[in-house]
């Protein structure tokens, strides 16, 4: 909802604000290649199973790049890991050369992704959280879009 809430405030409409819906819901389809022993540890990931999560984007593609509707949608999947200083993955993109649905996207998974417990540590405090995401902004994510993501999570949160 907040992906597609950034996209309607940067006037992203119709056909395009449905293939982000979809790449937002099919973000992350690729770790069906990844072994849940892997997925679900409880410590630190080794250099090899690191490698091996990385890879999840590629096996997305590979899932979904022959379904002609969701070409578009692939946008999410393959970049959303890309970071803005050229030091994500799998292509070290950066900059503008990331689609826009993707950063977009990065700023909100990580929102989601440290504001919820996972296997292997405790959700952050919420301000923490907003800390890391301004800290990151530039680096990781697209600076115009961070602005914009608390604009609109002023506005969520009220």
């Amino acid at each position: 909802d907040m992906t597609l809430k950034m996209a309607r405030s940067l006037d992203i409409s119709g056909d395009d604000l449905e293939h982000i819906r979809r790449g937002a819901l099919l973000h992350d389809i690729g770790k069906m290649g990844i072994s849940e022993d892997i997925l679900n540890k409880k410590s630190a990931l080794t250099e090899k199973e690191r490698a091996l999560i990385e890879k999840h984007p590629l096996h997305a593609y590979t899932l979904l790049k022959d379904i002609a509707f969701l070409e578009k949608a692939l946008e999410i999947p393959v970049y959303h890991h890309e970071r803005w200083d050229g030091t994500g993955y799998p292509y070290h993109l950066s900059g503008e050369d990331i689609p826009l649905a993707a950063r977009i996207f990065a700023i909100v998974d990580n929102w989601d992704a440290l504001t919820s417990d996972r296997s292997y540590r405790k959700a952050w405090p919420e301000d923490k959280v907003i800390q890391y995401i301004k800290n990151q902004s530039g680096e990781k994510f697209d600076p115009s879009l961070v602005e914009l993501f608390f604009k609109n999570l002023q506005l969520k949160l009220g």
